[in-house]
């Protein structure tokens, strides 16, 4: 439970006064990851360019798990960049792939959009579900976006 502390205090995914509570723009990454991750960690690999005025730090975050069957792998990409969207060349290495790729989105319409307790009706972030194509083997992530790709694995 302590490791839960900086998680509600420091981040705070939820906002409240004395009546209301409105979910902060934190909160949909750190469900979104719960709800679609899977519990085992990966390796992914990942070659991008760095953003401008950054010392290098990459476009791209990347990181991959596996459910504890095995049968489904998650991949989580955070495009850091303000305007750039990202071609992404989808290569899975000691599994094959079954099935579609289905993509999690979730976006805003600028990175400096927050929910506040003032404007609580206001949507800021938006969700969206869709399949790719058949043998994809490409995606492209929209600018400041974050995305979990999830597919079967052939066992």
């Amino acid at each position: 439970m302590a490791t839960w502390a900086q998680t509600v205090n420091v981040l705070a995914p939820l906002m409240t006064d004395e009546t209301n509570v409105v979910c902060q723009t934190v909160y949909y990454p750190m469900a979104l990851y719960r709800e679609l991750c899977g519990s085992q960690s990966v390796k992914s690999d990942v070659d991008c360019h760095g953003l401008p005025d950054t010392d290098g730090l990459p476009m791209l975050d990347v990181s991959s798990s596996i459910d504890e069957a095995g049968e489904t792998l998650s991949i989580a990409i955070v495009n850091r960049s303000e305007t750039e969207q990202a071609e992404i060349e989808l290569s899975v290495k000691g599994a094959e792939v079954r099935g579609e790729w289905t993509a999690h989105e979730l976006n805003a319409s600028s990175i400096h959009d927050v929910n506040t307790l003032e404007e609580q009706d206001k949507e800021v972030v938006q969700y969206s579900v869709r399949t790719l194509p058949k043998g994809s083997t490409s995606y492209l992530a929209p600018a400041h976006s974050i995305t979990i790709l999830k597919v079967g694995l052939a066992r």
